[in-house]
């Protein structure tokens, strides 16, 4: 197939009525994806392909795009959070993407995900509060630290979790009830940055939430 690409590309697009004369394997596909074949004819083979195909960062941008887009593997999410500060704009664009569309499976598998990536996922998570919450809790949860305070301010700042940076800031703020809350709380609680959560509730379902740690600055205090 790699000796007469055309040929072989002809053989296997599918004509109108959406037969092809010959089957399209796929591992023929992950073979001309390795090889030195043009990346326009190795584009043109991937719009025939219908299955996932593994990243690799020696592919060029066109074709990581392709792939991401159209043929992603989402055990490949590791892999988009280690290549994101290095990108191209293009390919971090596909990246926030790709991650917004597989948010779930992101938490589920614990990937390690740098700040840059996430304050850059804000500007598509932060429109829809539930999300927001059940994504930084997990990141929260997992990466961030009593240490990590004036950098968090600013996460849930551009999340538009404006509420608990006032609580991280001091020295109270009035946080919504509900589960997803009661778990920000909890995480928060752990990291040593919040402390007694009043029981009351007033009338718009908000009860008082006080910060612990914080200094006049909103900076973490040590002592």
């Amino acid at each position: 197939a790699i000796s007469d690409i055309e040929k072989y590309t002809d053989l296997v697009t599918a004509s109108e009525d959406g037969t092809r004369i010959c089957s399209f394997s796929a591992n023929e596909m992950l073979i001309i994806l390795d090889s030195r074949v043009d990346a326009e004819k190795k584009l043109r083979l991937l719009e025939e392909y219908t299955g996932v195909v593994s990243l690799k960062e020696s592919y060029p941008d066109s074709l990581k795009m392709a792939i991401i887009e159209e043929h992603f593997d989402d055990a490949d999410l590791q892999k988009l959070a280690d290549w994101y500060d290095d990108s191209s704009t293009s390919i971090k664009e596909c990246i926030r993407a790709c991650f917004c569309d597989n948010l779930d499976k992101t938490i589920e598998d614990d990937v390690r995900i740098s700040w840059d990536l996430v304050l850059d996922l804000s500007k598509a998570i932060s429109s829809n509060r539930e999300v927001a919450l059940k994504f930084l809790i997990w990141y929260c949860e997992k990466n961030i630290q009593a240490g990590d305070r004036s950098r968090l301010i600013g996460l849930f700042r551009a999340y538009g979790l404006h509420e608990y940076a006032k609580l991280l800031i001091g020295p109270s703020s009035m946080i919504a009830v509900s589960e997803s809350d009661n778990l920000l709380l909890n995480v928060l609680q752990d990291k040593q940055m919040c402390g007694t959560i009043k029981a009351d509730i007033n009338s718009e379902g908000k009860r008082q939430a006080f910060g612990t740690g914080y200094t006049a600055k909103g900076a973490a205090n040590n002592t």
